[in-house]
Order: C-alpha cells, then sequence, then structure tokens
C-alpha cells in the first residue's frame, strides 16, 4: 500500500541488474518496467541506468538514490508484513542443498511459526533477510554477522562398529575444501582409518546410500540415534550468519534462537 509501483521497479532493477530479470521478479514483462523508470526518471530529472541489452548499470545517481531509498523501502516492507504473516522469510546460502543445511533448515521450519523461501544463492542480496554460508563473504555495511561453530559425529550402522575402519566415508564434494573436515579427516587416519572418500552432491542421495549401505557419514549429534555407533572423530563446520538489520524483526531473532537450539551451536559475535 506504501510502496509505490515507481519504488518497488527502482529497487528491484538495482538488485537484479536487468530489465527482463526485474520483469520476471514482479512478474511483469519488460515495456512496463520500461515505462516506469523513464517516468521516475523524468520525475528525478536524472538518467538513473545505463541500460543495455542485457544489463541495468545504475549511475551515480542511481547509486545515491538506492542508498538513500533502500532503508526506507525496508521498513515500508516490514509494515507491511506485520499485517500478512503470512509473507515468507527468505533465506540464502551457497550451501542451501547440502546435507548439513537442509537438517538444520528441516529442523528450524518444523519449529517456526512462519513461512521460509529458501533460495541457493552465492552473494549476498538486499532482499534477503538471513545469508548462511560455509565462508566469510563480503557483506553490505546493514547486514550483521555472526559465526556458529558446529559440530558434526561421525556415525556408522551399529554393525560396523568393529570394522569400521575400512568402510567408506560419505560426503559432499563442497566440505572436502572445508579446514575442519580436513582436519577431521587427519584425525581419522591417525584412528586407523584405510577407507576412501565417495562424494555424492545431493542431500537425499547421501543419506539414502548411508541408510542402505555399509558406509560412515559426518552427521549432527542429534541424529545419531540408538541404531547408529558414534565413532571418536568430530567434524567442526564453521557457519557464517548474516542478517539484514534493515529488515530486522521478531521473526529473525526467533530463526536465529532455533538454529542455536536445533542443534547445540556454539554462537559467536
Amino acid at each position: 500500500m506504501f510502496i509505490s509501483k515507481a519504488m518497488r521497479v527502482f529497487i528491484v532493477l538495482y538488485q537484479e541488474g536487468s530489465l527482463k530479470k526485474a520483469a520476471e521478479r514482479m512478474n511483469l514483462t519488460v515495456p512496463p518496467v520500461s515505462r516506469m523508470l523513464k517516468m521516475t526518471e523524468e520525475w528525478v530529472g536524472e538518467s538513473l541506468f545505463v541500460i543495455d541489452r542485457n544489463s541495468a548499470l545504475p549511475t551515480q545517481a542511481g547509486k545515491r538514490i538506492y542508498s538513500q531509498l533502500l532503508p526506507h523501502y525496508h521498513e515500508l516492507n516490514n509494515m507491511m508484513l506485520t499485517n500478512h504473516s503470512g509473507s515468507y522469510f527468505k533465506i540464502a546460502s551457497p550451501q542451501s542443498n547440502s546435507s548439513l543445511m537442509c537438517d538444520l533448515l528441516y529442523d528450524v521450519i518444523n519449529r517456526v511459526d512462519f513461512s521460509l523461501a529458501i533460495k541457493d544463492m552465492e552473494s549476498i542480496h538486499d532482499d534477503i533477510d538471513i545469508f548462511i554460508s560455509f565462508d566469510n563473504l563480503p557483506s553490505p555495511k546493514y547486514f550483521e554477522m555472526s559465526r556458529v561453530d558446529c559440530t558434526l559425529s561421525l556415525i556408522c550402522p551399529i554393525e560396523l562398529a568393529s570394522t569400521w575402519k575400512n568402510k567408506i566415508l560419505l560426503t559432499e564434494k563442497a566440505m572436502t575444501y572445508q579446514p575442519g573436515f580436513k582436519k577431521a579427516l587427519a584425525s581419522l587416519r591417525i584412528h586407523g582409518f584405510t577407507g576412501h572418500l565417495h562424494h555424492v552432491d545431493n542431500s537425499t542421495c547421501l543419506n539414502h546410500h548411508f541408510q542402505n549401505g555399509d558406509a560412515l557419514i559426518f552427521k549432527n549429534v542429534t541424529t545419531a540415534q540408538s541404531k547408529y555407533h558414534v565413532l571418536p572423530v568430530t567434524y567442526h563446520q564453521r557457519l557464517y550468519i548474516y542478517t539484514n538489520t534493515l529488515k530486522r524483526s521478531r521473526r529473525h531473532d526467533t530463526f536465529l534462537l532455533y538454529i542455536r537450539d536445533a542443534t547445540d551451536f556454539n554462537l559467536l559475535s
């Protein structure tokens, strides 16, 4: 109600960097988006974007107006969300399809009283509520970063308790580049592990392989129920959580609380 079409077009076009992408995000075609931009530029008296065939690059005036307008845009959005509790809370991560993130978010989804929209993104966008990554990434100044250290236990079926050392270790390839995983693997070798790594880059397939085979896997300790044997090796994975302070509300605080509670994470500042 308080956000005009012109304001929304300007914000979305700035964030998407393309007339086509902006139109798709707003469920419009390109011509009305282009017309609205032209009207806005005439009203402002300056060119706000340099439009190319495949891109829309903001001018200095466009960058200045965006930085001034964005806080008000988010504040108006928050006012609208107060009256629309069903609106999606946007979570994004480059590792959204990893088994660690899927386990974490599945637990949170079952506890929160609002709907989550989970996106796979490589970088932090202005319209995201919370961004989670295995790596420390550049972020806009209005995103607040906190670190989370997650401890994963190495588990296997109980029947493999005495023969686990020569079994395969299931993991996602992206995890093998993490310092915590490399340290855990070195510790595993010290404990006599002679098996090899088997990469499965899909959380559903990864869990299916584990449940139907004789293999090891790193899982949150809460997953290691009575039917699994917990081995003497842990994997510490750091997560970086970026909270959009311009959009911060009760939902952000609730989400962060449940992340911590879900797996007994150690939340660091």
